[in-house]
């Protein structure tokens, strides 16, 4: 897992991975606006939907021992869904996604042959294999 920075969001629930990611996606099912500061001055993205960097980097601003595996599975526990933006060229994930997560629905999913992800589908599947 390579160094993750920093990113804050509006009144997080800090009591476990699940309740900080629903706290992140309380916005009717979209992410909240995040900041790359701890007093929300210098926006980092308005919201809307977010890249399994973006979440593990969240993740790990909270609790910073957080796993590619343990995030994961958190939100296979919160039933999040998923599909591949285009304009971003990202898997993005939020409660409005088109795919449960599942192997079968990484393996059919059909990114365009230029991504900026920094993880694949491939990639996902391999951590999913290890929950």
């Amino acid at each position: 897992m390579k160094n993750l920075k920093k990113i804050y969001f509006k009144n997080p629930n800090t009591e476990n991975l699940n309740e900080l990611l629903l706290s992140l996606y309380e916005y009717n099912g979209y992410s909240s606006p995040t900041y790359h500061d701890e007093k929300f001055i210098e926006i980092q993205c308005q919201g809307h939907r977010r890249s399994f960097e973006d979440l593990l980097a969240i993740a790990n601003t909270y609790f910073p021992k957080t796993t590619e595996k343990e995030l994961l599975k958190s939100l296979i526990e919160i039933k999040m869904k998923f599909y591949f933006c285009n304009v971003i060229r990202k898997l993005v994930f939020h409660f409005n996604g088109s795919f449960l997560i599942t192997k079968f629905n990484f393996e059919n999913i059909k990114p365009c042959a230029i991504t900026k992800d920094s993880y694949t589908p491939k990639m996902l599947i391999e951590i999913l294999e290890k929950i």
